[in-house]
């Protein structure tokens, strides 16, 4: 029995541990990959940033993905605007030009998409995308990036994959921070503050993920740097006190 009890605070280290190092992984690749976006093509500048682009956060071996990006006209005359895409070529110094015209009539919207896979990716990482929307007076020219990451595995789609390695993370760190709680109940001293150091820890985790989904990368890098640091803390404290 007083191996059990001895037993029990490691065990739910150890599945918290696991929850963190899956959620830390996962949010360094995308926040990556969105870095990595940034800097490509960075010489196709424009006015103002594009908020309608809309990129998988991650397609698998065997996934064909699709990118695409919403252009509206928000004026009272028919407009064509050039829009141009560049696709990383396997080599961040290739790339796979896709310029379209679109006629836009006043007050409507236009949806162009294109498909990504695999083979595009810079390292076998990272799918990078930018688009460029061109000025149509007094519209400014406008413009977005993002990078997909490539997860090499088949017979899932990247969508799967997301939600898979969220469960587990979210779940483990969850199951995790309940056994600890438990097994160090009541919580007074160091323990208890062990356990709002762990909480902190997989709050600032989650919402540095919910940031990176949609491309918020810079929010998401802050959130992912508290994290860390509170890693670091809670390391430094359990061997300390160990």
């Amino acid at each position: 029995m007083e191996t059990k009890n001895n037993s029990a605070p490691i065990t739910a280290a150890l599945i918290y541990a696991a929850g963190v190092l899956l959620g830390v992984v996962f949010l360094a690749l995308t926040i990556w990959g969105d870095l990595e976006a940034t800097l490509f093509e960075s010489w196709l500048r424009t006015d103002k940033p594009l908020s309608t682009l809309s990129c998988p956060v991650m397609i698998t071996r065997d996934e064909v993905g699709i990118v695409s990006v919403r252009v509206d006209n928000t004026l009272e005359r028919d407009i064509t605007v050039l829009v141009r895409t560049h696709i990383s070529d396997g080599f961040i110094t290739l790339i796979h030009a896709i310029d379209a015209r679109p006629t836009i009539p006043a007050g409507e919207v236009e949806t162009l998409s294109w498909e990504i896979e695999a083979d595009d990716a810079v390292w076998g990482l990272f799918v990078l995308n930018r688009v460029y929307v061109a000025a149509s007076y007094p519209v400014p020219s406008r413009g977005a990036m993002c990078g997909v990451l490539v997860a090499p595995v088949t017979g899932l789609t990247g969508n799967q994959l997301v939600v898979i390695i969220l469960t587990l993370s979210f779940l483990a760190m969850a199951v995790g921070l309940f056994l600890w709680v438990r097994s160090h109940h009541p919580l007074v001293g160091r323990s208890r503050e062990l356990t709002y150091a762990m909480g902190f820890l997989a709050v600032a985790l989650v919402i540095g993920i919910l940031f990176s989904l949609p491309g918020q990368w810079i929010l998401a890098l802050l959130f992912g740097v508290i994290a860390i640091f509170l890693v670091v803390i809670l390391l430094g404290s359990y061997f300390i006190g160990a």
